[in-house]
Order: structure tokens, then sequence, then C-alpha cells
């Protein structure tokens, strides 16, 4: 999907890889993870959300507990200053800074690069107002692949029929009235949101547009089209893509990447004492 989305495989600078591919990746998780208290990942906004949401007979996983480390740990291991990232996962960010930093201030030494803050990040890549995308079933929680939210989720793999029983069936309200309001009228705000995002107009031009029309019906309907004209594009591209030429890739950028990763793991590790 990210190469049929437009990631250019012939550009040296563009490195797709399997993370798993990689042991340093988890290597390194587990050395931070002894630099990290159980208060501050405690804290964390996306664990309590996710793990308030699993049914009674569903297990918290440690794994979901510590993913921030894991993150820090795919930051850090390639000093990555520039990190994209959303709304969502502005919490792990400053915990990935903060513990790169104490580690540094710790041993005296620049043995981590510090990723720039949120803020910072924002400015770069021009998404001052990048929203959190919710789910079109619950407007209070955000669209995830990652949980059970079959109804509210948008998959890249969607056909036309499910994109329309999706949002067709997206939770609004009873006001009859469009308005730009998270607080009053989060589900009708969503809309507007991803509308103004896949069509590439300002926000306040888009809402300024469907305030007049005032048409729950016809704001679905007018999604829906641009939705599916969207996943068209991008599924047909899809089936264009080459198998063989993303596994070469992946596979000689992950002899690439394994080499800088490992570099860095040797080099905290020789810090502790682990290595020579």
């Amino acid at each position: 999907f990210l190469v049929a989305a437009g990631i250019d495989l012939n550009q040296p600078n563009i490195h797709l890889y399997r993370q798993s591919h990689i042991p340093a990746h988890a290597e390194l998780t587990w050395i931070l993870s002894n630099f990290t208290s159980f208060g501050e990942l405690s804290r964390m906004v996306e664990f309590k959300e996710k793990s308030q949401r699993l049914k009674n007979n569903q297990q918290v996983s440690v794994g979901l507990f510590t993913y921030p480390i894991l993150m820090a740990a795919d930051i850090l291991l390639y000093d990555a200053k520039w990190v994209p990232v959303g709304d969502d996962q502005r919490q792990h960010l400053e915990f990935c800074r903060k513990l790169a930093t104490s580690i540094n201030h710790r041993f005296k030494q620049e043995i981590f690069t510090i990723p720039a803050s949120y803020t910072q990040q924002q400015q770069k890549f021009n998404r001052l107002d990048a929203p959190r995308i919710r789910s079109f079933k619950d407007p209070q929680q955000k669209m995830s692949k990652s949980i059970q939210d079959v109804k509210g989720t948008i998959l890249l793999s969607d056909n036309q029929d499910q994109v329309k029983d999706k949002i067709m069936s997206a939770t609004t309200d009873s006001l009859a009235t469009i308005n730009y309001d998270w607080d009053n009228q989060a589900g009708i705000t969503n809309m507007l949101t991803i509308l103004a995002y896949l069509e590439n107009r300002p926000q306040a031009e888009v809402n300024q547009q469907w305030i007049k029309i005032n048409s729950y019906l016809k704001l679905k309907q007018h999604l829906i089209t641009v939705i599916n004209k969207k996943l068209e594009a991008l599924q047909a591209k899809l089936s264009q893509t080459v198998d063989t030429t993303i596994i070469n890739h992946l596979e000689d950028r992950e002899v690439r990447l394994a080499k800088l990763a490992n570099a860095k793991l040797h080099k905290m590790q020789t810090v502790l004492g682990l290595r020579k």
C-alpha cells in the first residue's frame, strides 16, 4: 500500500524494511526498559484507552504496556530527528525525547540523537492542524485497525459496498444541523475533517459549504463518493505493484539498516559494560 500510495523505491533515501527482521529493535527495547519506570508507562493515554476497550475476557498484554519503549527504540536506533507522528503519538514522542535525554545525561555523552519536539515536527512537515481521525461508530475514539472496530474503520482494501455500509451507518446526532463542533457533534465534525483532507481544501471552506447544505444524508453520500474515488485509484495502483520488486527492496534495506542499528546497539551495550 505504501508503494501504491506513491513511495518511490528507486529513490536511494527511501528505506522500507520489516522491523521484525532487525533484532536490534527488540534488544534495545529491553535495555531501554531498564531506564523506564512503571509509573511513567502507566500514565500513557494510549495504553489507558486501548486497555479500557478490551473485553472482560481479554488480557491487557505487557506488550501493549511497553509499546512506547519499542517506539523509542525504533527512533533512537537510527538517530532520527524528524519523526512525523499524529496527535495520538504525541505523548510517546515526548517520552522518547525524555528517555534519550536522561540516558545521555546519565552517561555524560551523546549516545542518542534527541528527536525534535512534537511542535517542531508539525512545523517541519507543515501539519500544524493535523487532526486525529475518529471512528465512524464511536467518534470519541480514534479510527484504528488495531482494535475491534469493524464498522468504524475504513480499510484501504475496502470495496465500494463496504465503504457505503460503514458511512451510512456512521454515528451522527439528533441535532439535524451541520456544525464543526467536536464537543457536541463529533460524528459530523469527523466527516467534515476527513472531507477537508481528502479534497485538499481548507477546513473552514468545507465547513461553510456543508453548513449551507445542512443535510446529513447528502454529507454521507458525498463522503462515500470521495472515499471510494480515492480507494479506487489506490487499489488500481496496488494491483500493478510487483511483489518481487518489493521483497528485493525490503531484503536489501534490511541488510543496510541492520548495520546501522547494530552499531547503535553496540554503542549502548559498550557504555553499560555489556560489551567491549
